[in-house]
């Protein structure tokens, strides 16, 4: 329908084009006539004149038409790859050799934050910091004529922000004048991504560095839980019936102290590879603390009345924290063990918390009067893999897994963990948790 309806167009338009040359023709010839007192045209000569007119209009109309569609042609063409350009994430630039912007496309002054009419009053100076700016040509250089230049610099937005931007740029002859054609590309999100990588493979290669200092130090101290409890065992098996029975009591003890010394440091590592490995389940939910605590003491009263130590709970009784239970007892165990460890006989081992602060926090305190810790290692008591645990006061070894283990655990409630401590008068760990949620 639309391409019958154009040839009639066509056609229409002819026909007009032909009768408008016959009869402009025409009227010159009776003009001439009349002007000149000449005889009239003849019949004959009339059809000529319209016959030759008509022609050269025609051939006039066809001209017409041509030029209106190569024009309209030409028109539809620019606006395409205006829209196209204007599509683009990249700002294009045309510059004239002193860096002034002659025209530019819709990203190129959004980039900026300028309106284009804005823009088109700068130029290259207006766009880099001030103390760049000083070192720029006032003439670009003619060595980038020679071909594309690429570069990565800092570019300033109209409200003054500073963002790293890359540039791709060459000389282009445009209406027979040299102008600058540039590209340029917003890198801020790709830096961040990047700086992103770089610090993500740091922390990747330190945490692999603390899993193969770690895993070297459980091998060892596991090595040495079991050689004692085989030791041990095979000397009961061996000479049973030659020993008293407090002797034999005695291994047994030292059996019982290594086993629950490499099922500590087993549970430890493992708490803290489900922790790296995104394994373990996080469940907040709202835990009475003085019953957790109580749990806690439960497990740990055996090895606590061995060196004769007092564990104290001192957590208000209606006190709820929003935490998961198992990470908790794990964190509590940790804390109460290392406590217990490094106190002296006849000791004293507190828990406390008196309620929720003005931010709606809880803060619980483990508290000793052990030997304490220097302030050399205080700093590198929860970094895995760094701390070297020391001997407890009846010998006691560890490896230091455990508090790194807390520490995970208590940020992952979004939370904080810190010790005081001072040599010769005890110390106390604190945990900043959430409180109970309504």
């Amino acid at each position: 329908m639309n391409m019958r309806s154009g040839g009639l167009s066509l056609v229409l338009k002819m026909l007009i084009g032909f009768c408008l040359g016959s009869v402009l023709l025409l009227l010159l010839f009776t003009i001439h006539d009349y002007s000149t007192a000449e005889t009239h045209l003849s019949w004959n000569e009339v059809l000529l004149v319209v016959l030759f007119g008509g022609i050269a209009g025609l051939l006039v109309s066809l001209l017409l038409i041509a030029n209106i569609k190569q024009t309209r042609k030409l028109r539809d063409s620019e606006k395409k790859y205006q829209t196209l350009i204007d599509q683009s994430l990249d700002g294009i630039y045309i510059e004239d050799e002193r860096g002034n912007i002659l025209e530019c496309n819709v990203q190129g002054y959004k980039m900026f934050g300028y309106t284009k009419e804005e823009m088109l009053k700068l130029s290259l100076r207006d766009l880099v910091p001030p103390e760049f700016s000083k070192l720029l040509p006032d003439v670009i250089p003619d060595e980038m004529e020679t071909g594309d230049v690429y570069l990565e610099r800092e570019n300033i937005k109209k409200d003054g922000t500073i963002f790293p931007t890359e540039i791709n740029t060459k000389f282009i002859t445009l209406n027979g004048e040299r102008r600058l054609l540039a590209y340029v590309k917003d890198n801020t999100e790709k830096k961040k991504a990047e700086q992103a990588l770089k610090e993500s493979e740091g922390n990747l290669k330190a945490l692999n560095a603390a899993k193969d200092k770690i895993l070297s130090i459980i091998a060892h101290d596991l090595k040495n839980q079991f050689g004692a409890i085989l030791g041990f065992s095979e000397m009961i098996a061996d000479e049973a019936e030659h020993h008293q029975l407090t002797t034999l009591n005695d291994y047994a003890n030292e059996i019982n102290l290594a086993a629950s010394q490499a099922n500590s440091l087993l549970e430890n590592m493992l708490s803290w590879a489900m922790m790296q490995k995104k394994m373990a389940s996080f469940k907040p939910m709202a835990l009475c603390l003085s019953e957790l605590v109580d749990k806690v003491c439960d497990t740990l009263r055996g090895t606590a009345n061995i060196k004769k130590i007092q564990l104290q709970n001192r957590v208000l009784a209606d006190l709820k924290v929003y935490a998961d239970g198992d990470m908790m007892l794990t964190v509590l165990r940790n804390l109460l063990s290392n406590a217990i460890k490094f106190t002296s006989r006849n000791g004293l081992v507190e828990i406390l918390s008196d309620g929720p602060g003005e931010l709606g926090e809880v803060v619980i305190e483990v508290r000793d009067n052990g030997v304490g810790i220097a302030p050399e290692k205080i700093a590198k008591l929860f970094r895995p893999g760094e701390y070297q645990s020391t001997l407890g006061t009846e010998q006691e070894i560890g490896t230091g897994l455990g508090l790194a283990v807390c520490q995970e655990f208590i940020e992952k409630h979004g939370g904080r963990i810190w010790v005081e401590s001072e040599l010769g008068k005890g110390s106390s760990f604190f945990m900043k948790l959430p409180t109970c949620k309504d």
